[in-house]
């Protein structure tokens, strides 16, 4: 599966070359009006976080697995 969901921080543990591996992207931001008040509640620090082996981290996330809850 392909996917146009990029991703800019280096320091995300489901950042695999530029492209997101998140099993779903949850997206915040409480009385966002604009992007910047908005972040990513699905990023998890490659640093303190470690993936086991039994999650599947394989498939790029797709669009239908995005969910915003921004208001």
């Amino acid at each position: 599966m392909q996917s146009n969901l990029n991703c800019a921080d280096s320091t995300c543990a489901f950042n695999k070359s530029g492209n997101c591996y998140a099993s779903h992207i949850k997206i915040e931001g409480f009385d966002a009006y604009i992007t910047p008040e908005t972040y990513c509640d699905s990023f998890r620090d490659a640093h303190s976080f470690n993936l086991s082996s039994s999650d599947d981290h394989s498939s790029l996330t797709g669009t239908q697995n995005i969910s915003c809850s921004a208001i």
